[in-house]
């Protein structure tokens, strides 16, 4: 396989991770913003809103994690040594199993996790705007953040799809 193939499909591996981590940031942030706490001080101790909403994300993110990068790691691992993924077949057999096992666990059981949190980040902000919104604080929002928040998610989750079709198609036919 030549640099450049390789290059390629590393670069869609980091831009998918990337993508993910973008997508569920935004969605707590904007779960964050819809309750009225719009700047937030990440070296300090912050509303109480906001610590339980980043505490909450942390555990849905880790335990997704928890059980996502095992298994894509065996996953990615069994299917390499199975059939043989054409991105990882021209490689040692060590090294392509090796690097078999780190793309589930590193890429895909993280970006798995980046998908459940962000999800349920999305599903939660819902859920308040459906039931007439969280109480919010001073400053209040723009009349079109629903619309603006709305149509972001949506271009980050696609761009997400997107990207996660394209690092997928790489592995099967690079």
């Amino acid at each position: 396989m030549s640099a450049i193939v390789v290059a390629a499909v590393v670069s869609l591996h980091v831009g998918l991770v990337l993508c993910l981590g973008k997508s569920h940031g935004r969605q707590v942030r904007l779960e964050r913003e819809h309750a009225g706490h719009l700047q937030v001080d990440y070296m300090a101790e912050n509303h109480p809103f906001v610590e339980a909403l980043w505490e909450r994300d942390a555990r849905t993110y880790w335990r997704a994690a928890q059980l996502a990068v095992p298994i894509l790691s065996v996953a990615l691992l069994g299917l390499q040594l199975r059939i043989g993924l054409p991105a990882l077949s021209s490689l040692p057999l060590l090294w392509s199993v090796l690097l078999a096992a780190t793309l589930g666990a590193l890429v895909y059981g993280l970006c798995v996790a980046f998908c459940v949190a962000g999800l349920a980040s999305l599903h939660q902000l819902r859920s308040t705007l459906g039931q007439g919104g969280a109480p919010r604080t001073e400053p209040a929002l723009p009349p079109p953040w629903e619309s603006q928040a709305r149509t972001g998610s949506v271009w980050w989750w696609g761009l997400s799809l997107v990207v996660l079709l394209a690092a997928l198609t790489s592995l099967l036919v690079a």
